[in-house]
């Protein structure tokens, strides 16, 4: 093996070292679990789904649970769809299909931090863009209750929020409710099921619509994971659900983001997904590829040996004519010259304007100047000065040589 060859395989090694070694180190420091709200319900960390939807699955009193990766069936009946995520993103067509679902006697339960408003705007008409219909308590935790006939005499639920085991404050959505029943007709009286607070702000509210209901949540991070394995978040999420119709349950797991809305749940399963969820593994991701980026620039300089300059080529045809033209003067041979010069003469002719030149004389002028555009005159001029040189007194022959070549120049400065 070759020295560079070697010395690159080295490098390589040293550079996977190095990464691996890094990857190490950067995973001996990442928590294993993630305090953000993702709604993941693929994901074991505190705030994704995945406890619920098992459970919705597995032990809730439901006979089918199906994923929805595309628009809800509308010819379905006594089902009931099911969103829970921090923003529900959604378009005019997939909204009138879901509305057409509620109206044939199903349920939709949207459990959002921010209020859907292509949604909303479908059901009660425009609303005013600057009117803010969801607001937010700021507090540690809360205290949720029922406020229907049927659960108002339990005791209240208490929620609180973690960030690495610890309590932190975070923002308790709630509806503005005047404002909210202010832009909404009479045909749809809302219903309010649950409070927090000392039952200060709504956060739970059911609206008929059609042969069916829309339940409207505004504290989705309840119904996660960390939340569900507490009694009351249990507790909770099992009186909630007793809401919806329970033949079937349409689990949406695409208007999580915007992207998602064409129903293409590829993107869910990017392999890089879990590098890009933790800031850490990101960041070593990055390192790599700078450090490969790094070697193949740095590898990719010349190796090979180094391609000698050669010089120019010089055109020394003109030397060469001077020389031979030099070499027939000096040896006094100005017909053999001439005889050159008419050789090269034929051959052009015979190149550019295809003709015989074998012909006699008066019809090889004839054909010359007909297809060169001269005179007769210049072109039998050429033939008399070398038919001079061939047949006449050897002192005349420099002169008459020099006129030839002076005829022929005219000739191919001229021609056409």
């Amino acid at each position: 093996m070759k020295r560079s060859s070697i010395l690159a395989v080295v490098i390589a090694g040293v550079v996977v070292a190095v990464v691996v070694l890094f990857v190490l180190f950067i995973r001996q420091f990442t928590p294993k679990y993630q305090w953000h709200e993702s709604y993941d319900d693929t994901a074991n960390q505190p705030y994704a789904t995945k406890v619920l939807h098992e459970w919705i699955k597995k032990d809730y009193t439901v006979r089918d649970v199906q994923n929805v990766t595309r628009d809800v069936d509308t010819s379905a009946c006594n089902t009931s769809y099911v969103f829970i995520g921090y923003s529900y993103f959604t378009d005019s067509l997939a909204t009138d299909r879901l509305l057409s679902y509620v109206n044939k006697g199903n349920d939709v339960f949207l459990a959002t931090n921010t209020y859907p408003e292509e949604f909303l705007r479908h059901v009660f008409g425009d609303l005013p863009s600057d009117q803010i219909l969801y607001s937010a308590e700021r507090d540690t935790s809360i205290d949720i209750r029922f406020t229907d006939a049927a659960y108002r005499h339990e005791k209240s639920c208490r929620f609180t929020h973690l960030e690495i085991s610890r309590p932190v404050y975070y923002d308790w959505n709630y509806i503005e409710f005047d404002d909210f029943t202010e832009f909404i007709s009479e045909s749809y009286p809302i219903e309010i099921l649950g409070k927090f607070k000392n039952r200060q702000f709504v956060n739970f509210v059911r609206l008929p619509y059609g042969k069916g209901y829309i339940y409207l949540h505004t504290n989705p991070i309840i119904f996660t994971n960390y939340h569900l394995l507490t009694e009351d978040g249990f507790r909770y999420t099992e009186r909630v659900l007793g809401y919806l119709k329970s033949d079937r349950i349409y689990w949406d797991r695409i208007s999580h983001n915007p992207s998602d809305n064409s129903g293409d749940a590829t993107n869910t399963t990017n392999p890089l997904r879990f590098l890009f969820s933790h800031r850490s593994l990101k960041t070593g991701w990055y390192m790599t590829c700078g450090l490969i980026l790094l070697y193949l620039f740095f590898g990719s300089k010349r190796r090979q040996r180094v391609i000698p300059i050669l010089p120019a080529n010089n055109n020394a045809s003109i030397e060469y004519a001077k020389a031979v033209g030099t070499l027939y003067f000096q040896q006094g041979s100005p017909k053999l010259m001439a005889e050159e010069i008419i050789l090269l003469f034929n051959n052009y002719l015979r190149n550019r304007y295809r003709i015989d030149t074998k012909l006699e004389r008066k019809p090889l002028v004839e054909q010359v100047a007909t297809r060169s555009g001269l005179s007769v005159k210049d072109v039998d001029r050429i033939y008399k000065h070398l038919f001079a040189i061939r047949y006449g007194q050897s002192g005349t022959y420099v002169d008459d040589l020099s006129k030839l070549n002076q005829a022929i120049e005219h000739f191919y400065k001229n021609c056409k």
